[in-house]
C-alpha cells in the first residue's frame, strides 16, 4: 500500500503543482508519509488519465475548474472513492443537486460543507461505495467485517460430505 501511495505521489510531484506539503521532524518510521497537497485545472485532469488514480494516504489533489460544466466533467471522470464532500452555499444546490447523482455513484459517503474524519475500525464504522471502496456494497470496506468485500460466495451443489470440507 505504502509503495502504491509513495509512487502516485511521485507522479504528481513531477506532475502537478505541490501548494502545501508539511515536515515530518519527528518521523519514526521509514513508511511514515508527509501531507501534501497538489493542484491542477480541470483541463490538465482531463487530459491526463494516470492523474485520476487515488493516492490513498495523506495527499489531496486540488482540481480547478473555470465553471459547472467543467466540473461535472470532472465529478464523472472520478474513480470510486470512499468519501466525496460537496462544499456549498445555499445559492448552489441547483448544481449541487445535480452534482450529487454523480457522486452517489463514485463514493460510499457523502458529506456536505465537511472533512471525512479520521477512520477508526469499528463495528459500527461503514463505508459502502463503488470499486475499489468494495466490490459489494452491501459490506463496508473497513471496520470488523470489512474483509468481506472481497469475499465470493461459491455454490457446491450435488457434492458429498467430504472429510475436512464444509
Amino acid at each position: 500500500m505504502f509503495d502504491n501511495y509513495k509512487q502516485t505521489v511521485e507522479t504528481l510531484e513531477k506532475r502537478v503543482n505541490l501548494i502545501g506539503k508539511s515536515e515530518n521532524k519527528n518521523k519514526t518510521h521509514p513508511l511514515q508519509a508527509e501531507i501534501q497537497i497538489f493542484e491542477i485545472s480541470a483541463k490538465e485532469f482531463l487530459n491526463d488519465e494516470e492523474l485520476h488514480t487515488e493516492s490513498f494516504g495523506p495527499s489531496s489533489l486540488v482540481v480547478v475548474a473555470e465553471n459547472f460544466t467543467e466540473m461535472m466533467e470532472v465529478a464523472h471522470r472520478m474513480e470510486g472513492s470512499l468519501t466525496g464532500t460537496i462544499h456549498a452555499e445555499k445559492e448552489d444546490e441547483k448544481e449541487a443537486r445535480e452534482l450529487l447523482p454523480v457522486l452517489t455513484s463514485k463514493v460510499g459517503r457523502i458529506l456536505w460543507n465537511g472533512f471525512p474524519p479520521g477512520v477508526i475500525p469499528g463495528p459500527a464504522t461503514h463505508h459502502g461505495g463503488p470499486w475499489p471502496a468494495t466490490t459489494d456494497s452491501r459490506f463496508t470496506s473497513i471496520g470488523i467485517q470489512g474483509y468481506k468485500r472481497f469475499v465470493r460466495p461459491v455454490c457446491w451443489q450435488g457434492f458429498p460430505q467430504l472429510s475436512g470440507m464444509s
